[in-house]
């Protein structure tokens, strides 16, 4: 996007690829000594858990266990995990050779590279090509995008510690009313350690003008686990969906297999929506998810449909996003992007408006088959 001078370390550099690792230059013992201990508890587990078989059903929704089964006299385990902790303990003692897989030249064009501050080092949207964004022109698009008050609105503050009471005095609730038990309540809670989502963008460098596609990294957010709780029961919903198609190979297989036949003159026809996700009414697509999982569920709902639209809400309408490059601005959303948080909700919306579409205005042209890649 950018004509900037590059030196042929910094080509080199960048030829390798974004996830390239660099060799370290010391051993990490404590890394080594870490994973040694989790294997060890992970193989006690196995055999613990063999001969004591549980007939209770796993919990889906649960903190991480540390617990340590009891030491069992299974002389065979026990020699196994020793032997592979006296060979570990041997290649320790071993002099450590660093092989470096970068040259002192391409280490320093490196650091030249995190430090240029003239551009931002992205990788495409489509191609998996490295693309260098000049930084006054990744502000400017990142301000047209959040300008536009029908999707952002800007905020005075981070309101994230807010969400997070009200997303703890929500579950309490739950809890209390034993629609939900301890453990499933530890897991959907807000880690101690929230950050707030960040914006960013990924150039678009197959389409005019190189427009920005807007991604929210929410990995830490106070509703993660809420959208991993509803993702959860979506997901065998989409499946049932009958435009869907989890990939090229089961796009194959439908156009090819026995139950279509195409007739001469028939079109294979693509639609590409203009920011689709961020198009789909968020009041509709929460009816659209509700009325989908009634449906599904029946009698058998994991939680009643107000507090499905609780968390639907939560999810969608109450996530304050971060834009940091030099300064820090506070955006809320206005109209959610539903795919990094619910991406099951789009099938399910799109297969509703056009099921209503078609009652109320019926097609003169009807697609021998229509789907959308999930």
């Amino acid at each position: 996007m950018g004509n900037f001078p590059l030196s042929n370390d910094e080509i080199t550099v960048l030829n390798r690829g974004l996830s390239f690792v660099i060799a370290p230059e010391e051993i990490r013992y404590q890394t080594i000594f870490d994973a040694l201990s989790d294997f060890k508890r992970r193989m006690f587990l196995h055999y613990h858990f063999f001969i004591n078989p549980t007939n209770s059903e796993k919990q889906i929704f649960r903190k991480k266990s540390s617990w340590q089964p009891p030491k069992h006299n299974q002389k065979s385990l026990e020699q196994y995990i020793n032997n592979i902790t006296i060979d570990i303990d041997t290649l320790l003692l071993d002099p450590f050779e660093n092989i470096p897989n970068l040259k002192k030249t391409e280490r320093d064009a490196l650091d030249s590279l995190k430090n240029n501050n003239d551009f931002i080092i992205k990788p495409a949207d489509k191609g998996g090509k490295i693309v260098l964004w000049p930084t006054h022109e990744y502000i400017l698009e990142a301000n047209r995008q959040l300008e536009d008050q029908t999707y952002y609105e800007i905020q005075p503050s981070d309101q994230t510690t807010n969400l997070s009471m009200e997303i703890e005095t929500f579950l309490t609730f739950l809890e209390i009313r034993k629609l939900i038990d301890k453990n499933c309540h530890r897991f959907l809670s807000p880690s101690p350690r929230v950050k707030i989502p960040t914006f960013y963008m990924l150039p678009k460098i197959h389409k005019q003008n190189c427009p920005g596609r807007p991604i929210i990294a929410g990995c830490s957010s106070p509703t993660r686990a809420l959208s991993q709780y509803l993702d959860h029961y979506l997901k065998p919903i989409v499946k049932k969906i009958p435009s869907y198609i989890k990939d090229t190979n089961h796009f194959l297989q439908i156009v090819l297999g026995p139950d279509v036949n195409f007739r001469k003159g028939d079109s294979l026809v693509t639609i590409d929506v203009k920011s689709l996700y961020t198009n789909i009414p968020q009041d509709e697509g929460i009816r659209c998810c509700l009325q989908a999982l009634k449906n599904h569920f029946n009698e058998d709902l994991p939680l009643p449909l107000i507090n499905l639209e609780q968390m639907l809400t939560f999810i969608l309408k109450k996530i304050i996003l971060n834009l940091t490059i030099f300064l820090e601005f506070f955006y809320r959303y206005m109209a959610q992007q539903w795919g990094p948080h619910l991406p099951r909700i789009l099938p399910i919306f799109l297969c509703t408006r056009a099921r209503n579409t078609y009652l109320i205005t019926p097609p003169t042209i009807v697609p021998l088959l229509s789907g959308k890649d999930i």
